[in-house]
């Protein structure tokens, strides 16, 4: 796999380690295995994590307390005892899942539309990139204060276009692209969950299997490693510890199914 480091002003790829490589070769096993069993026994054996599931791992990480049985009841039509505001977020998060398939992880319209479902009748101006200051908070820490708002539509422009150019893989490209979009947080709500979307999204580029297989349940399960490796990051000039713990979720999610 050649490394080609192209930059820009503002990005700067990892650079392609031994851990990062040998974590994309056994990604790629899992895939195979997973392909095999696939052959043998047929669709109907990728009987995976059920999808209520993922949507619930998704907005737990946003803070929601949700059971899987009221999600359930949202989806069905049946009386649910939760705010109207969960309940509009369940129906945009499924639509947004739903609508992948028709997406380029490298269009910026298409991210644009996809904040648009996430975020419509949330927030006042769903699909246009903020006006004002924005950040990463936990527990009531600021843990990352975005870049001003006047710098989102060119750093957004310049972050499709450093991942056009830069001859790596789309498993790669995926992990580049959630640390990167997380850094700029280029809308004013639903960052998480629109970055951990596209990171799907760029996944199904590299193995469509990906469409059916999604990592929000092992973020969830390691949300503060998880922060922890986007803080690291914030005091490098480059990604690369990111991408090797999202590399390693991406992994055991495979695992976990095989």
């Amino acid at each position: 796999m050649a490394a080609d480091l192209y930059c820009t002003a503002n990005f700067t790829p990892p650079p392609l380690t031994d851990d990062i490589l040998e974590l994309v070769r056994e990604i790629e096993q899992a895939l195979q295995i997973i392909r095999e069993k696939q052959a043998h026994h047929g669709p109907h054996h990728l009987e995976f994590r059920d999808k209520l599931e993922i949507i619930q791992a998704s907005l737990e990480i946003e803070g929601s307390t949700l059971s899987l049985e009221q999600i359930k009841a949202i989806l069905s039509d049946r009386e649910a005892d939760v705010p109207e505001k969960d309940i509009t977020e369940i129906l945009n998060t499924v639509m947004a899942y739903e609508s992948m398939e028709r997406w380029s992880p490298l269009c910026p319209e298409n991210l644009k539309e996809a904040h648009w479902i996430l975020m419509n009748d949330l927030l006042s101006r769903p699909g246009e990139y903020r006006k004002g200051a924005n950040g990463i908070s936990r527990s009531g820490a600021i843990l990352h204060v975005a870049p001003p708002a006047g710098m989102v539509p060119a750093l957004m422009t310049e972050l499709f276009g450093f991942l056009r150019q830069l001859d790596y893989p789309d498993l790669i490209k995926s992990c580049i692209f959630h640390y990167e979009f997380e850094y700029i947080h280029p809308f004013a709500d639903g960052n998480g969950r629109l970055g951990r979307l596209w990171h799907t999204l760029f996944l199904s580029g590299f193995d469509d299997l990906f469409l059916e297989v999604h990592i929000e349940s092992a973020i969830r399960d390691h949300q503060q490693e998880y922060y922890d490796a986007f803080d690291r990051c914030g005091r490098e000039v480059h990604s690369g510890v990111f991408v090797v713990f999202m590399l390693e979720r991406i992994l055991e999610t495979l695992l976990y199914y095989i």
